[in-house]
């Protein structure tokens, strides 16, 4: 299964649409969640998806992310709040969250850590929740920052042996820092210069998997090219939003 995840930074549907139409159709996508979408009109998005294999999934509360699925997929949002989605698929026995938390640096981590508490009580009081749970989004922090990684509720790691030996019950397997790489300049997927303090490239955008999914989640990446189109400038910075789109797979079980 082909996953997507983008916070398209409300760009114009004239714009963006022909991205996310290459984005969708490239990677042979089955599911894909935007962020910012405020400005694409939805009834152009649908008349232009190809073939008609796709459909679109909002929330009733939600207005910070919608999910794009293949019309072949049996996964339905069944809770949603101001800032995620929780959708499951019977067939496959899965459940995925997508979020986009409180921006940073004009929030601070306890209203991040907030939105996650009240994620982890939708996901733990719905007692037909599976076991294979996938989080992806734009967390707008880092992964070792506290509200990612602080023991009780939803808390991941980059370590699949620590969390395999855990006994918490929500303990996450965080790929994002492992695949940061200086040869191939795979930095972040967010640039802000503006702080005194910034480390200039941030992973915001994340995906963390529970235990029973740790040796199928593959192919973690952040995009800087789809199909022929260009994501970032010469100079490598994100030019199309001002994030890079997460792409990965989940293999099939064996």
């Amino acid at each position: 299964m082909n996953v997507g995840y983008w916070n398209i930074n409300k760009k114009n549907n004239k714009e963006i649409l022909v991205y996310i139409l290459s984005f969708l159709t490239e990677l042979n996508l089955d599911l894909l969640f935007i962020s910012e979408y405020e400005n694409i009109n939805f009834d152009e998005f649908k008349e232009s998806i190809i073939n008609n294999d796709y459909e679109i999934k909002e929330g009733l509360s939600c207005k910070k992310v919608i999910m794009i699925k293949k019309n072949n997929l049996d996964y339905n949002i069944v809770t949603d709040s101001k800032r995620f989605i929780i959708s499951k698929s019977q067939n496959q026995k899965m459940t995925i969250a997508s979020l986009h938390l409180q921006s940073n640096p004009n929030s601070n981590s306890s209203e991040r850590g907030d939105t996650m508490h009240d994620l982890y009580e939708d996901l733990t009081s719905d007692e037909k929740i599976f076991d294979k749970v996938i989080l992806l989004g734009d967390f707008n922090c880092l992964p070792t920052d506290e509200e990612l990684v602080k023991r009780g509720k939803i808390r991941s790691i980059p370590f699949k042996e620590e969390v395999r030996r855990s006994d918490e019950q929500y303990m996450f397997y965080n790929p994002i820092l492992l695949m940061l790489n200086e040869k191939s300049r795979d930095y972040g997927s967010f640039r802000y210069t503006g702080s005194y303090n910034s480390i200039i490239w941030f992973p915001f955008d994340q995906v963390m998997v529970s235990r029973e999914l740790i040796d199928r989640i593959d192919n973690v990446m952040y995009l800087k090219k789809v199909g022929n189109l260009d994501l970032v400038n010469d100079n490598g910075y994100p030019n199309v939003s001002d994030h890079l789109p997460l792409f990965f797979t989940i293999l099939e079980e064996e």
